[in-house]
């Protein structure tokens, strides 16, 4: 039910890594958004990377760990979630 009044073509999964971003904050690693929706790492990396497609979300290296990555949300993400 939730998918049919979702934006075309944003899912569950997508709605949920927008609404956990909203509420505690962006600027947060693949790994702990990962472990806060309980999925696996490589199913949140391909989840992130159609968010950031559809210009909802922002990826950045984190600088603190060159190997990380830090995901914020655009104003477009912020207005799907709504």
């Amino acid at each position: 039910q939730l998918e049919r009044v979702l934006p075309e073509g944003l899912r569950a999964s997508h709605f949920a890594v927008l609404t956990h971003l909203v509420r505690v904050g962006d600027g947060r690693s693949l790994v702990r958004i990962a472990r806060a929706v309980q999925v696996e790492r490589p199913a949140m990396t391909n989840t992130i990377q159609k968010l950031e497609g559809r210009g909802l979300v922002r990826v950045a290296p984190d600088p603190r760990d060159g190997r990380g990555k830090l995901v914020y949300l655009t104003e477009a993400g912020r207005a799907a979630r709504a």
